[in-house]
């Protein structure tokens, strides 16, 4: 058999599993909702009892999104008498189906930390935000390619192109796939999936045609 599995409790702000099966994704965690392990405790107790009733529960953690617990005065000091860590977020996403994602995402690392540590610290998880850092132009990154190779961008594409095709023809494929592989790409216009054909230009000293005059 294997180690037994990491507890952790969930604070009563913390969303209910509903369908979701944590333990079907890692069975090395147990997580407990407070209002399933003891609900006597979910109405005006405060958060350092909890602490210490999680610590006799054996418990290895508590995970809340009121991350303002963590500096105060009681919490603090009835965490230093417990084996207990304590993770959250400084800015909790609202979203039940982030909150539990990020958990479960985060928690191998959070068992590294863990691991070995007879101070276990108070864990904040980070904010889910998306910057444009996180973002690359697909151009960018089949010119990144093409770098790696020592290849032009043009290059790159004539070739990515090429083995494409042999592809979709050697097995056999439809003839949409041939087509849509074979379209000039579209640049995007913000806010739309595709822009639409570029303005046709004029024909150089081609005159305008007059505007209509309103009638008198």
């Amino acid at each position: 058999m294997g180690d037994p599995a990491l507890r952790f409790l969930l604070d009563q702000n913390f969303p209910e599993v509903g369908p979701l099966d944590p333990q079907a994704v890692d069975r090395s965690v147990e997580y407990v909702h407070l209002r399933v392990w003891n609900p006597a405790l979910t109405a005006g107790t405060p958060d350092w009892l909890i602490y210490l009733e999680a610590e006799l529960g054996r418990f290895a953690g508590l995970v809340t999104k009121d991350w303002r617990q963590s500096i105060q005065a009681e919490e603090a000091f009835a965490l230093t008498h417990t084996k207990l860590t304590v993770v959250t977020w400084r800015e909790p996403p609202n979203d039940p189906v982030v909150e539990w994602a990020m958990l479960i995402a985060y928690m191998p690392e959070i068992r590294r930390i863990l691991s070995g540590r007879r101070d276990p610290p108070v864990i904040f998880l980070p904010s889910p935000k998306l910057t444009q850092t996180n973002l690359l132009k697909r151009e960018e990154a089949l010119g990144r390619s093409a770098r790696e190779r020592g290849i032009s961008t043009a290059q790159a594409r004539h070739e990515a192109q090429a083995n494409i095709l042999d592809y979709l023809a050697s097995e056999g494929k439809r003839q949409a796939l041939v087509d849509l592989a074979t379209r000039k790409p579209r640049r995007q216009a913000p806010g739309s999936r595709l822009q639409g054909p570029p303005p046709t230009r004029k024909a150089h000293g081609a005159k305008s045609a007059p505007l209509p005059t309103q009638p008198t």
